[in-house]
């Protein structure tokens, strides 16, 4: 538990080898990294998956979300799981929220589809936002497989079976269009200077202390 809700993760790989933390984007859950975690364990890392608050088995609702909030779930877990580590962030800007607020707790990271620099919406951006994130049907159905441009894995149908019931649960919705409509302010110049090493794929909180976070060991 952490003050406001509670957040799911699991953990694979040795207790003693490097972190690595693997945070989905909005609408998705942790079995986004099914196919990477083994690999990454393969490797010989000790690699965290987690829920976003709000997503997959995350308790909702939370009084707050964005990459702020994100950012500050995912310094708490580096925290509670004896840190530092490596983050591969998908889509939002939680990562580097992270890095730039406690950057001796983040040795890298990997950003996939970040972004990475503040824009504001158009008013026809603004209501295709609103319009894919109306509803767990045209969210699994139209906008999340128009995010795959290659090939597409073959659990892919089932996959998507378990996002629309996962999203028909209660709240979650509102958690998708509070990360999608709360990103938050990106770190300055000043800030981001001194980030660790970061590699990326794509287009452009308070303090925890005594924090207890729910997740499955492996």
């Amino acid at each position: 538990m952490i003050p406001g809700g509670r957040l799911a993760y699991d953990v694979t790989g040795p207790d003693d080898a490097a972190l690595i933390l693997c945070v989905a984007g909005m609408g998705d859950t942790r079995a986004a990294f099914r196919f990477l975690a083994p690999k990454l364990v393969e490797a010989g890392y000790r690699v965290v998956r987690m829920d976003q608050r709000g997503h997959g088995q995350s308790s909702s609702p939370w009084a707050s979300y964005g990459s702020p909030a994100t950012g500050e779930d995912i310094l708490a877990l580096i925290r509670h799981l004896g840190g530092p580590g490596t983050i591969v962030g998908h889509s939002n800007a939680a990562a580097i929220w992270a890095a730039a607020q406690a950057p001796e707790l983040v040795r890298g990271l990997a950003l996939v589809g970040p972004f990475l620099q503040d824009a504001k919406l158009s008013p026809i951006v603004g209501l295709a936002v609103k319009l894919v994130t109306s509803s767990p049907l045209i969210w699994s159905r139209v906008y999340y497989p128009s995010l795959y441009k290659a090939g597409k894995p073959a659990d892919f149908d089932a996959y998507l079976r378990a996002m629309r019931a996962s999203l028909h649960e209660p709240g979650r919705m509102a958690a998708l269009r509070g990360v999608a409509i709360r990103t938050g302010t990106l770190p300055s110049a000043n800030s981001t200077a001194a980030l660790p090493g970061a590699d990326r794929h794509g287009h452009e909180g308070p303090r925890l202390a005594g924090a207890r976070c729910r997740g499955q060991g492996g």
